[in-house]
C-alpha cells in the first residue's frame, strides 16, 4: 500500500507538471530552481512525516501492553485501535506527498532535457538518466537495510525504522543543497527543441489524410507507452512482489531482502558495460528483443509449474553428469 500510494502521488505530480510545462513552455529556462524547490519540498514533507510516524510508532510499541501481544503491538505500530488512530493515515498521506514531489521533479527533468539536449545526443542522455535511476533504486534498499540494522526496538519484537526515515530526510536535504549550489543559470542556453522536418511532415500528412504516416506515428507512441508501462510494472514487481514473497513465503530477514533487491537492480551495471562494448554492433531492436526474452524467462521462473519443470530438467542434467 505504501508503494502504491507513493506511485499514485508520483503519477499525479507528473501529470500536474506536464500540464504546467505544456502551458508555460519557457518554464525550464525561467524558473528551474523554483520548480525543483516545490518538488523537493513535497518530498521533504513526506519523508519527515515518515520519520515522525516511525518514531511515534516505536514509542507506542515500547509502551504497549505485551500481555495481549496479538493486539497490543499491532495496534501500537499502525495506530488502528490503540494509541493515535491517525498514524496509519498520516503515513500514507506522507508517502503520497513524497511521491507527488518526485513526480514533479522527474517530469520537469524530462521536459527540460528535451530543450537542453541536442537531438543526436538524446538516446545516450536518456540511457544515462535511466541508468542513474536504476542505481538509485538499487542503492535505496541497501542503504535502508544498513540503517535499519543499527536501530532495533528495545523489546526486540518490532523493528525501529526511525533511522530509515531520517536517512530519507538527509538525502532530500542533500538534493536541496545540490540544487541551490550547483544548478546553472539557463537564461542564455540554446533551445534544442526547434521543430524538425520529420515533425512538419507528419503534421502535414495528418492534415492531408495520409493514413499510413499517421498510423505509424500512433503505433510508435503506443509502443513507447507499452515499453514504459512494462518497465514500471517490472520495477514495481521487483520492489514489492519479490520482497513480499521472500519475507512471507521464504521467511527471509529484512536485511537480506534489502540487500538482495538492491543487488537485483544493480545488475544494470554489467548490462550497461556490455551495452557500451557491443552497442554499436547490434541494432536497438535487437537489444529490445534480447532483453524481452530475458525478461520473459525471468517471469517463467516465478511460475510454479515452470519451476517444477526446471527442477526436473536440472535433475536429469545432474544425473547425466554423474
Amino acid at each position: 500500500r505504501m508503494v502504491g500510494n507513493y506511485m499514485l502521488g508520483f503519477c499525479l505530480g507528473a501529470f500536474m507538471m506536464w500540464c504546467i510545462a505544456s502551458r508555460i513552455p519557457g518554464l525550464w529556462r525561467s524558473s528551474p530552481r523554483r520548480v525543483l524547490t516545490v518538488g523537493l519540498t513535497c518530498q521533504l514533507i513526506g519523508t519527515s512525516v515518515y520519520a515522525w510516524v516511525a518514531f511515534k510508532a516505536t514509542q507506542q510499541v515500547l509502551e504497549a501492553d505485551y500481555a495481549n501481544i496479538h493486539f497490543g503491538v499491532y495496534d501500537a505500530t499502525l495506530g488502528l485501535k490503540s494509541g493515535s488512530p491517525g498514524l496509519a493515515f498520516l503515513l500514507m498521506a506522507g508517502r503520497f506527498i513524497a511521491g507527488m514531489g518526485s513526480g514533479i521533479c522527474q517530469q520537469f527533468y524530462v521536459a527540460s532535457g528535451l530543450h537542453l539536449t541536442p537531438v543526436a545526443e538524446r538516446p545516450e542522455h536518456t540511457t544515462r538518466w535511466v541508468f542513474s535511476g536504476m542505481i538509485a533504486i538499487g542503492g535505496g534498499p541497501m542503504l535502508a537495510a544498513g540503517l535499519e540494522s543499527f536501530n532495533q526496538c528495545e523489546k526486540g519484537l518490532v523493528q525501529d525504522f526511525t533511522l530509515v526515515g531520517l536517512g530519507q530526510v538527509v538525502v532530500v536535504a542533500c538534493a536541496f543543497a545540490a540544487v541551490f549550489a550547483y544548478h546553472p543559470d539557463l537564461e542564455n542556453v540554446p533551445d534544442h527543441m526547434e521543430r524538425e522536418v520529420v515533425d512538419d511532415c507528419w503534421e502535414a500528412a495528418a492534415s492531408t489524410g495520409d493514413l499510413d504516416v499517421v498510423v505509424r506515428r500512433i503505433v510508435l507512441i503506443l509502443g513507447c507507452l507499452l515499453m514504459g508501462s512494462l518497465r514500471a510494472f517490472g520495477v514495481s514487481a521487483v520492489e514489492v512482489v519479490t520482497a513480499s514473497l521472500l519475507e512471507d513465503t521464504y521467511n527471509w530477514g529484512q536485511h537480506k531482502i534489502g540487500i538482495t533487491i538492491g543487488v537485483i537492480f544493480l545488475t544494470c551495471v554489467p548490462v550497461r558495460v556490455l551495452h557500451k562494448m557491443l552497442g554499436d554492433k547490434m541494432s536497438v531492436v535487437s537489444w529490445i528483443r534480447i532483453f524481452a526474452v530475458i525478461a520473459i524467462a525471468g517471469c517463467l521462473l516465478l511460475d510454479s509449474p515452470a519451476c517444477s519443470v526446471l527442477n526436473k530438467v536440472c535433475g536429469l542434467g545432474c544425473d547425466g553428469a554423474l
